[in-house]
Parts: C-alpha cells; structure tokens; sequence
C-alpha cells in the first residue's frame, strides 16, 4: 500500500515492538515486526477495516508498553450522489434504481 506507521520518542531504545491487529487488546499473536528504527512500512490492508497499533521500546531488558491508536481503511466505495431537500416543501427524489427518497413534511405539534 505505500504507507507507513511512524512514531518518535524511545530515544536509547534497543528494538520497537510494532502490533497491529483488529482489536484494541493487542497480543504477543499480532506482533508484526520487531526494528531499530521508527518506521514501518504496512502491507496489504483489508477495505473497511478499523485497524489498532501499538509500539513498544524495549531498552535492554526493559520493555515499555507503548499507548493504542488506531486507523480505518477507506471501503473503496465512492458516494454516488447526495441530495439536499429543501426544508419548506415535501419533496421526494427518485435514484433511478427502483427508489425514491421521500422527505416528510414538517411536522406541527
């Protein structure tokens, strides 16, 4: 994919511990590379997936357990068409795929 997860501090560090995984409690099983330096390049992501990362910096036999993030891939779809109603009048679109949207009158009450 092109892209890189990146992250500074550990100065003095021995080794990063990079996860990534699926959900927020990353483990031992999503442990995906171990570097000397602060960049890692990720493979192939699954559209529409929420992915967790998380580094550690081991110092000697010191490990510091390092904060979660996380990121969501794109899902590949695009928006096809979005339509602003005007809020005076009842309206109703159709999307020409056997659909309509209708918006409701307002309301008194």
């Amino acid at each position: 994919t092109g892209l890189d997860l990146s992250w500074s501090g550990g100065a003095g560090a021995d080794l990063f511990k990079v996860y990534l995984g699926r959900t927020d409690s990353l483990g031992e099983d999503d442990l995906v590379a171990e570097l000397d330096v602060s960049t890692f390049q990720l493979g192939e992501l699954e559209k529409g997936v929420r992915y967790f990362w998380r580094v550690d910096v081991v110092t000697g036999e010191q490990v510091l357990e390092g904060g979660g993030w996380s990121f969501a891939t794109d899902t590949g779809v695009s928006q096809v068409a979005q339509w602003e109603f005007d809020e005076g009048s009842g309206e109703s679109v159709s999307t020409g795929a056997a659909r309509s949207l209708r918006k409701a009158p307002p309301s008194c009450g």
